[in-house]
């Protein structure tokens, strides 16, 4: 039942469910789960069980009579839901594909969400048990396969570079300038930095708030945050309680406004916390900053610090390096020619040799067939 983020049900589904029951030809069956409500540790649980028990109780029913030849998993946090498919490809004699987006439990311990070594160690354990359970395991970023090949050892896994494509905007509206003056993207001279995503611990929103507050005087400085996230409250509060005028928040966006917010934009920002999990983590945002040819301003190390490096399409920061960051924001306010971005095709044929959608899924097919030889 959908209530990510906001942790209740959508209001467009409790009106009309009948209209989120396919999705582009693709039958969508749901079940009841405990709802996220506040996200705090014991309901996030509590809905992480909830949809492994009545995935697979109900489940049982509405599949009871079907075949399937494959289950593909989008395994985003948290990575059990894998369970739900691996009981199916069991009982459907079918093959498994699993796609990891986050490293489990690693980031779960670099983030604080887990301190006691005994209940990692036995999650750790569980993780490889799914890895194993699966036939094919697709990682989002090489360190990830790097660091999934140790795990699995000594087991021949098949695992595979399947990273994220940038984001398509299609039947964009035109938007006038007057409808962005809250976020004063009509001056020239400011320098507007925009963030869209996932606002939660990993996304290392603490150290971007210090920035904030060192920067809070320095009005030319206008950030925008677009997206919904377990931290977002936290950060308003703070925000307000510093006073600190130039940040702006805007909440959910439908995604083809997205596209309008980058246009405006002098400054993408992309963060996440430190951590070996964590740094290993290419961001889904950052292929479609790539290809919005606008200048990337990363609070990050790791495998995107490395593609960002690459391609010269902007600068990173460790993510404690607040002095380093605030510093360099205050010298673009002098020379907004350390934005510019001269490099348009080197970052096209980046872009299309190591993010193409089309080639991507071409791989994927692959997959498929391979797997289908051993039906």
């Amino acid at each position: 039942i959908p209530n990510y983020p906001q942790g209740k049900i959508f209001e467009d589904y409790k009106k009309n469910k009948n209209e989120f029951l396919n999705y582009k030809g693709a039958k969508i069956f749901r079940v009841p789960i405990w709802l996220r409500r506040n996200s705090n540790q014991i309901n996030l649980f509590l809905n992480y069980l909830s949809f492994i028990l009545s995935g697979i109780f109900f489940g049982f029913f509405l599949l009871r009579k079907r075949k399937y030849d494959f289950i593909f998993t989008f395994a985003t946090s948290p990575i059990t839901v894998s369970i739900v498919s691996i009981f199916f490809s069991k009982i459907k004699n079918a093959k498994s594909i699993l796609w990891v987006l986050d490293l489990w439990p690693n980031i779960l311990l670099e983030l604080s969400i887990i301190k006691n070594k005994i209940l990692y160690n036995i999650l750790k354990k569980a993780v490889v048990k799914i890895y194993i359970a699966n036939d094919i395991i697709l990682a989002q970023s090489k360190t990830f396969i790097k660091i999934i090949k140790e795990q699995v050892k000594p087991h021949k896994k098949e695992i595979y570079f399947f990273p994220a494509w940038p984001e398509v905007f299609k039947n964009q509206k035109k938007t006038t300038i007057s409808q962005y003056t809250d976020i004063q993207y009509n001056s020239p001279k400011n320098i507007n930095i925009v963030f869209t995503g996932n606002v939660g611990e990993a996304q290392n929103f603490d150290n971007i708030f210090k920035v904030a507050r060192e920067l809070k005087n320095e009005k030319n400085i206008q950030w925008t945050i677009i997206g919904t996230g377990r931290k977002l409250e936290e950060i308003k509060i703070k925000i307000k309680k510093e006073k600190i005028e130039n940040f702006s928040f805007k909440g959910h966006v439908p995604i083809n406004e997205v596209k309008n917010h980058h246009n405006k934009a002098d400054i993408l920002l992309i963060s996440l916390s430190k951590g070996e999990g964590l740094s290993g983590t290419i961001p889904g945002k950052l292929q479609t900053y790539l290809n919005s040819k606008k200048f990337i301003l990363g609070m990050i190390e790791g495998e995107t610090k490395k593609i960002i490096e690459e391609t010269n399409s902007g600068v990173c920061f460790a993510p404690d390096d607040i002095k380093g960051m605030s510093e360099f924001l205050r010298k673009t306010q002098d020379n907004k020619n350390l934005l510019s971005i001269n490099n348009q095709l080197q970052i096209d044929e980046y872009l299309n040799k190591n993010f193409n959608k089309e080639k991507i899924l071409k791989n994927l097919d692959l997959y498929f067939n391979k797997l289908a030889e051993n039906l």
